[in-house]
């Protein structure tokens, strides 16, 4: 419930403004660690279900995505990567989003306008 409150009101913001990523950013800075995990996998659930097929999403709006955080978070971490073990992924997401919040805030902010892109 939390997460989809968090996510409705990013969302809204977004939609109120025409430049709201300082807004955005000041709600990001107020949530703890676990809860940017937990909104950085809401907008990748987000895009994938989005009104697009399974194949266009991955090579089209992913690549949008993916291209974007090639740039602007060269630190995120690689899921390919870190093999299966959760705890090692969690742990290699929380020290990114501790380490760079700035690549974190920039990865949401991309996140929501492309959910918003291609809604």
């Amino acid at each position: 419930m939390t997460i989809l409150l968090i996510s409705s009101v990013c969302i809204n913001l977004y939609s109120q403004n025409g430049n709201p990523s300082s807004d955005l950013e000041l709600r990001l800075n107020k949530l703890s660690v676990e809860e940017k995990m937990d909104q950085l996998q809401k907008v990748h659930k987000e895009i994938f279900q989005l009104p697009h097929d399974f194949d266009y999403i991955k090579s089209t709006i992913m690549g949008e995505f993916n291209a974007y955080r090639a740039i602007h978070a060269p630190n995120f971490p690689v899921r390919e990567n870190l093999g299966n073990d959760q705890k090692k992924i969690d742990l290699a997401f929380k020290h990114w989003i501790s380490s760079y919040p700035m690549e974190y805030k920039l990865c949401i902010i991309k996140g929501f306008e492309i959910i918003r892109k291609y809604k």
